[in-house]
Order: structure tokens, then sequence, then C-alpha cells
């Protein structure tokens, strides 16, 4: 199985990436900083889809969107924070101590 590390060296995310980047003119969709290095951020993940296979000329929200690390890691954050959030709810649902 290969891991979603190896596959963001694989040259169809490489010339996704790009065209990603390209389309938001090499700036930050968060923060709109031009002098950071950036990454291409998915706003959703489908099932089996390669990371690659989301569609770039989308309506806006965007599938995927270039943004800078810090605000990456920001995003990456909230939805861990926001996931917690659920589960514990999901518990509390059910009667299972936290």
């Amino acid at each position: 199985m290969t891991s979603y590390k190896e596959l963001l060296r694989d040259y169809h995310w490489q010339r996704f990436s790009h065209e990603v980047m390209r389309r938001d003119n090499y700036t930050c969709q968060e923060c709109w900083r031009e002098d950071v290095t950036l990454a291409v951020h998915h706003n959703y993940y489908e099932y089996g889809k390669m990371p690659w296979e989301y569609p770039i000329y989308d309506e806006w929200p965007h599938a995927v969107e270039a943004i800078c690390w810090s605000c990456h890691t920001r995003r990456d954050e909230i939805r861990k924070a926001a996931k917690d959030l659920v589960r514990i709810a999901d518990r509390r649902k059910r009667g299972v101590d936290i």
C-alpha cells in the first residue's frame, strides 16, 4: 500500500499542485501572503480518490486551494479539534464516560 507521503511525490500530484498554485496566483488563500511557502490544502476528502483527482477549476469554495504552511497547520488543528468535539458529544450522547 502506498503511503500518502509517497503519493505526494508522484508526477500527477506534482502537476496538480503546481496548477492549483498557479490558479491561486502563488498566494495563500487564507492570509493572502505571497512571500511564503505554499501547500495545497484539500477542503474535503472522498474515499478512494487520489490526491490529484479533485477538481481544480470548480466553483468556490474550491475542493483544493493553495495556503501557506502556517495557515495549513492552523486549519489542521481546527479540523482535529472539531473531530474531537464530535467524538466527545457522541460519547456523551451514548452515556459513555469521558
